[in-house]
């Protein structure tokens, strides 16, 4: 009998991740924490700081050249990389999107350059 697997080896997210490393501070109720951007999207981040946080925890990101944005711890960490998912509206999401979009173009035009 044939198992058919749905979603395996897809990828999942809803949104386009782009690696883009840049400095943060995390800021929980818990204390500050400063870290570094892995990857971002218009519905989360991962990230490495240098405290752990737990699932479900909130958090703000001040993020280097991009911004602050809110979200929350959706998973454990793993490998050091800690998942945060963005509290951000539609609009917001489109935002974040056009301030990601700048960064990438400041990457490709130091690289030119």
């Amino acid at each position: 009998m044939a198992r058919h697997d749905r979603g395996v080896g897809k990828e999942r997210r809803r949104h386009q991740r782009f690696p883009i490393t840049k400095g943060l501070n995390a800021k929980t109720d818990g204390g500050q924490y400063p870290g570094r951007l892995k990857d971002i999207s218009a519905g989360g981040a991962g990230v490495y700081l240098v405290e752990s946080l737990d699932a479900g925890e909130d958090v703000t990101l001040e993020i280097d050249d991009l911004g602050s944005y809110a979200g929350h711890v959706v998973g454990p960490t793993r490998y050091d990389l800690i998942p945060i998912a963005f509290d951000n509206d539609e609009e917001e999401q489109d935002e974040l999107i056009a301030e990601i979009m700048k960064c990438q173009g400041d990457v490709i035009s130091e690289e030119d350059g």
